[in-house]
């Protein structure tokens, strides 16, 4: 595994996203609701689906996966 490079891509990925997630246009409701489908829909997606699906999160629910996975021992408390 390429440890330098995958960190790379993830911070291009945050660099990318962030502008859309905390621009203005974004509203506290509009966040409230992503983190909504994220807990309610996206999560128990991930922990049904077959192992090796490749499953491909809308741009809001991705910089929630994210940032959830970027704390491990959180992500597995929620998840498992």
């Amino acid at each position: 595994v390429d440890i330098i490079g995958t960190a790379k891509k993830q911070v291009n990925f945050l660099e990318r996203i962030h502008p859309f997630i905390c621009g203005s246009s974004f509203t506290l409701e509009a966040l409230e609701y992503s983190l909504f489908r994220y807990i309610k829909l996206w999560l128990p997606l991930v922990l049904t689906a077959p192992v090796n699906t490749v499953l491909v999160p809308p741009v809001d629910i991705a910089w929630f996966w994210h940032s959830h996975r970027l704390c491990p021992l959180q992500y597995s408390r929620a998840c498992w």
